[in-house]
């Protein structure tokens, strides 16, 4: 089981949380194994390349080797016209989160903790500021 992110436009998702979830289960359900890279926005494309950063792609020029202590820093990307999901090793879930966060916020994209344990979901949120605007934890009033 992998650590998977969502990166999306935050135009095309819905912001209340029921709707949200049967959006992203509709595009990560037409999303094929690999995507057409060409299909992501600028946005998404920016987000991915800063991740590639320090997860790159475990396909691409750049990847480490798979017998390296690094291998667990190798992700795998798909594509879609609105979203871009991020597949990572558990064992460094907390950086990359970190990282996903801070690339998010700089590039005004949306990004979605699909693997977390509260499922957060951050956008600009209607102060201007980037941060979670519902989670599971949500249901629960816990944040």
């Amino acid at each position: 089981m992998s650590y998977d992110l969502v990166a999306f436009d935050p135009a095309a998702a819905p912001r209340e949380r029921t709707a949200f979830l049967g959006w992203i289960k509709t595009a990560l359900s037409e999303t094929p194994s690999a995507g057409d890279p060409a299909a992501a926005a600028p946005e998404l494309w920016a987000w991915r390349n800063d991740m590639s950063q320090t997860f790159p792609a475990a396909d691409a020029p750049g990847a480490f080797d798979p017998y390296s202590p690094s291998e667990t820093r190798n992700a795998s990307y798909r594509f879609a016209n609105k979203l871009v999901i991020a597949s990572l090793h558990w064992d460094v879930s907390g950086q990359a989160i970190y990282q996903a966060r801070r690339s998010a916020q700089a590039h005004r994209i949306g990004l979605f903790d699909a693997s977390g344990t509260d499922r957060c979901v951050w956008m600009v949120s209607g102060r201007g500021r980037f941060e979670i605007v519902h989670s599971d934890a949500n249901e629960y009033g816990a944040l």
